[in-house]
């Protein structure tokens, strides 16, 4: 179990969100972006793959130092720290990622655009050998 960053203001002005930020505002109604960070169990790889756009390309900068040997808990903790409305539902009560997999859903990134809703999804193990965090951000029609 993972304990969460006690300050979620910081966590809110942290470089993650920031580009986690600048990633969500560069999605279009025509065009979500999205970033997969990848620890691969089976050629113990590391990846992350992303939309063709500069944003996506930063945030994954941002999130593959987070990636520890084979693990994505501190990568995925922190994002999803960066989304006030998730923290409790996704870390549970004692701050931790203790579930295998979770699917969330935010319209509250701080300073995103109003029309935009981002998905975070974080996968373990189960019929694939590795872990997965994909974060998506998309936008509603005007």
């Amino acid at each position: 179990m993972l304990a969460l960053a006690a300050n979620s203001t910081a966590a809110a002005d942290s470089e993650l969100c920031s580009a986690l930020r600048e990633f969500a505002n560069s999605a279009t109604y025509d065009k979500p972006v999205r970033i997969a960070l990848v620890a691969d169990w089976q050629d113990f790889s590391k990846r992350c793959e992303y939309s063709e756009n500069s944003e996506a390309s930063h945030l994954c900068k941002v999130l593959f130092p987070k990636l520890h040997r084979s693990f994505i808990h501190t990568a995925a903790r922190e994002t999803v720290a960066c989304f006030p409305d998730l923290q409790a539902y996704a870390l549970g009560p004692q701050g931790g990622l203790d579930r295998a997999e979770i699917r969330l859903h935010s319209r509250a990134l701080p300073g995103s655009h109003q029309n935009i809703h981002v998905s975070v999804s974080y996968l373990v193990g189960s019929d694939v050998d590795g872990q997965w965090l994909t974060v998506v951000a998309e936008a509603d029609p005007e």
